[in-house]
């Protein structure tokens, strides 16, 4: 059996997706200079609630941006596990911003498209050269 190769678009179509998502950026590369963030404390604390980052500007005006449910999982642990808040706001403005059919919010790295690399052009490594022992499973 081989793979089936698709179109993005007739992946989005089996997945039920609709529309195509758009990476804005990092979090930081859309705050103009001198912005100051923050967790939205409600939603922090809440985990059946996505985390959002309350932005201010140097006018007052605030934008707020959530996190994707993984991003806001993620962020939650490293503040139980011991990180700080501004710990944990300078990793998500490393992030990605991205936009769909759903709104705009702070996803896991999409990855781009010169990270891929042609099958034949890698180097085989077994198991036992790679993964440590006590990690391995089978």
């Amino acid at each position: 059996m081989a793979l089936e190769f698709k179109t993005s678009e007739q992946l989005n179509e089996e997945l039920g997706r609709t529309g195509s998502i758009e990476n804005l950026g990092t979090l930081e590369s859309l705050m103009p200079k001198g912005t100051k963030i923050k967790f939205g404390k409600n939603n922090f604390a809440n985990d059946k609630k996505r985390v959002v980052v309350v932005a201010t500007d140097k006018a007052g005006k605030i934008a707020i941006v959530s996190c994707s449910e993984p991003v806001s999982n993620v962020a939650r642990k490293l503040v139980a596990a011991g990180k700080t808040k501004p710990e944990v706001l300078g990793w998500l403005i490393t992030l990605d911003v991205v936009e769909n059919e759903n709104g705009m919010f702070i996803s896991k790295p999409l990855g781009e498209a010169g990270e891929s690399i042609e099958i034949g052009k890698l180097k085989k490594v077994t198991s036992e050269e790679f993964i440590p022992a006590d990690l391995v499973a089978w």
